[in-house]
């Protein structure tokens, strides 16, 4: 008996463990309809059979605890293929073109936002999420930092949101100055990686590439050699095309010769 009650009590503290978005085998009328009756908003995941992205947040984001926890709260939860069922007639609604794309609807039906693409890690979806339903704002962050906020964990957060916000020109000067405040004993860690990663933050020959470049043994050190060496090993192809192309006028070969020599 006691062996039986043991079990069932261990069996009771897991199940918060392996909690996940609980996706509803329900009509878009009836999702709506449920949202309406317990005051939460409509998640849509729009995707197709053959979406491999798709899949990967099937499998490996939205079964998270975090990701389920966060959605189960504020959404009714329910999963549409786009090719079949109503999913086309959503589709059209909801101008949905790219998978996989997660629409964020109110109770009435209308769009707040959707999220297209995506996201390998669930705490960075679930701050997508944050982002498009206004609980993060990128006005309030503009605020703050012109005001002189410079702590670390804001200025990252901002960071994130102009990124997911696509405001690259923001987040390149942004990203100078906390480049310059900190210095190459901070911003080689992998903490600040995503900014030297993301080629619209910083493009080829751009302030922030000629800062990695000029350290490339500390960023080995503080991200790792594999992720450093494929950047620059990305950097020397896109460089050496647009050379040949002549896409890039201000690109010369000695140019490029920088970048291989930290490849050798």
């Amino acid at each position: 008996m006691k062996k039986f009650v043991l079990l069932y009590v261990c069996m009771f503290l897991m199940i918060p463990v392996f909690a996940q978005t609980n996706f509803q085998d329900l009509s878009l009328v009836k999702a709506l309809e449920l949202a309406k009756s317990e005051k939460k908003l409509v998640f849509i995941d729009c995707y197709t059979s053959w979406c491999g992205p798709c899949k990967i947040m099937a499998k490996e984001v939205l079964p998270q605890k975090e990701v389920g926890d966060f959605l189960n709260e504020r959404f009714v939860c329910v999963k549409y293929d786009m090719e079949e069922g109503e999913g086309p007639e959503i589709a059209k609604r909801y101008k949905v073109d790219a998978y996989p794309t997660f629409l964020l609807l109110n109770a009435d039906g209308d769009l707040i936002n959707p999220i297209v693409g995506m996201t390998p890690a669930g705490g960075e979806f679930i701050y997508k999420v944050k982002l498009a339903l206004g609980e993060i704002s990128t006005v309030k962050m503009d605020s703050l930092y012109a005001a002189g906020n410079r702590m670390t964990r804001f200025v990252l957060s901002y960071l994130k949101a102009l990124e997911a916000t696509k405001q690259y020109d923001k987040a390149k000067v942004v990203t100078a100055n906390l480049v310059k405040e900190l210095g190459a004993s901070q911003t080689a860690y992998v903490t600040y990686w995503f900014l030297y990663e993301n080629p619209e933050i910083s493009p080829v020959g751009s302030e922030n590439i000629n800062y990695l470049l000029s350290h490339v043994d500390d960023f080995r050190k503080g991200v790792g050699v594999e992720p450093v060496n494929a950047k620059l090993a990305s950097m020397f192809e896109t460089q050496l095309e647009d050379m040949i192309r002549g896409k890039n006028k201000t690109t010369d070969i000695a140019d490029v010769v920088v970048v291989e020599k930290h490849l050798r």
